[in-house]
């Protein structure tokens, strides 16, 4: 009995043992992950999307090295931005401005001529802290599509540009400090980045969809603030615009009305996806009927009265201001009486902000 009990005892020890040894492995492991986001993955030429970079570690990050490879034949990039702070060194370098970019693409299949990188480095200061990083932005940057190019635009970070022991020009890296999270020693480089999240595409289009002015019509299409101007009280929208490339679909305004201030054009390319939204903005209609009346008058006196617009929507407000120079006043309801007694104003029928 006592033979087999001393078994027994051996037996839990060696359980014990592994089971320390086990928590002290899991413990010690260091998990690493990047993923890549695109927020519009269907261009045009000149349409723009942005890239976002996210992190996670579970281990004070004193060092960072992230190459991201893109597209360069479909795509241009900008507005790269380091974004993680808390370190002393973050800076953002692409194949545009390095200088030795040979080493961002060795040992990769990442060709120079076909594919350009953003590489964002951080490097904590001596004796800053640092700490773990749980699915944080590490980088931004904008891709806009080119002209007369079409297919998927490949923006990627690759494990075989990882910093090894076989790889020590590698620059993809994350290190982590050997003294607790206050960085008083050489961080050493941490291996197994995992990138499986880190590949994302744009498909690039071309012949997209294209809202324009119908012949002869003196429609204005306002491309930077997603307005359209120079319809005439009364008329149909559709009577002034057309796609390109593709349709439009006229949404009701608030007031249930689709040729009123206030109504929205739905740009759609060929497959059918909205590629782009503007609102109708008709001069003189301030309660959104598609008409220029009395009641507009009345509404404008009213909010005379009360000196505010801030129950107004911004189409609302542009649509009152006949004179374009950014504020509602009498000389507004002057042109709009005006209007209603001749019929004819011509700061009604176009775009004022284009004086």
């Amino acid at each position: 009995m006592k033979k087999k009990n001393k078994i027994i005892a051996i037996i839990v020890a060696l359980i014990l043992v592994v089971s320390v040894f086990v928590v002290g492995t899991v413990a010690n492991t260091k998990n690493t992950s990047i993923a890549i986001s695109i927020n519009k993955t269907e261009l045009t030429a000149g349409q723009s999307a942005t890239v976002t970079v996210t992190a996670s570690a579970d281990y004070p990050v004193a060092t960072a090295s992230i190459p991201v490879f893109y597209d360069k034949t479909m795509v241009t990039v900008s507005n790269a931005t380091a974004t993680l702070t808390g370190y002393a060194v973050a800076e953002v370098t692409t194949d545009l401005i390095a200088v030795d970019s040979a080493k961002i693409y060795a040992n990769t299949n990442m060709n120079s001529e076909k594919f350009g990188f953003v590489l964002v480095t951080y490097i904590g200061g001596a004796n800053d802290t640092v700490s773990t990083i749980d699915n944080k932005t590490v980088l931004t940057f904008t891709i806009t599509a080119k002209s007369d190019v079409s297919g998927d635009a490949l923006v990627k970070c690759v494990t075989e540009s990882a910093k090894t022991d076989d790889n020590v020009e590698g620059m993809l890296y994350f290190g982590t400090t050997t003294s607790g999270t206050t960085i008083t020693s050489i961080p050493e480089n941490v291996e197994n980045i995992d990138v499986e999240n880190a590949s994302k595409s744009a498909t690039i289009t071309t012949g997209g969809a294209d809202l324009v002015a119908k012949a002869d019509m003196p429609t204005v299409i306002d491309t930077t603030n997603k307005y359209i101007y120079g319809i005439t009280a009364g008329d149909s929208v559709e009577d002034y615009i057309q796609v390109n490339n593709g349709s439009f679909e006229l949404v009701e305004n608030s007031s249930g009305y689709t040729n009123g201030t206030g109504a929205t054009v739905k740009v759609k390319n060929s497959s059918g996806t909205v590629t782009d939204t503007y609102t109708v903005i008709i001069f003189g209609d301030v309660t959104g009927d598609g008409k220029v009346k009395v009641a507009d008058v009345n509404e404008i006196n009213l909010t005379l009265l009360l000196g505010t617009t801030e129950n107004w929507s911004d189409a609302q407000k542009m649509a009152c201001d006949i004179t374009g120079d950014g504020e509602l006043k009498s000389a507004d309801k002057n042109d709009i009486n005006l209007y209603l007694v001749s019929g004819s104003v011509d700061s009604l029928t176009t775009n004022p902000y284009a004086k």
